[in-house]
């Protein structure tokens, strides 16, 4: 499955996760759900052994899109008119 690629720098490893530090996408700008308006933090599986400092490119896939949007509009929606 396709998803977003982006880059963004390691600014932490500890054992198999690194920590990324990237700009937000357009994705992310339309939606809001995530607090600051420039930089994100992603924790990430560091399987290829990244290093601190290191420019790298990660992928979050459509699904998790989908379902991100599914919680922030969909399901308030469903509960609005559950209580009513």
């Amino acid at each position: 499955m396709l998803g977003k690629e982006q880059e963004g720098i390691v600014i932490e490893v500890q054992g198999g996760i690194a920590k990324i530090k990237t700009t937000r996408h357009n994705d992310c700008e339309n939606c809001g759900a995530c607090p600051g308006n420039s930089a994100i933090v992603i924790s990430a599986n560091n399987a290829l052994g990244a290093k601190l400092g290191q420019r790298v490119a990660i992928e979050v896939k459509e699904v998790n899109f989908l379902k991100s949007a599914f919680i922030v509009y969909i399901l308030p929606l469903i509960a609005i008119f559950m209580a009513a």
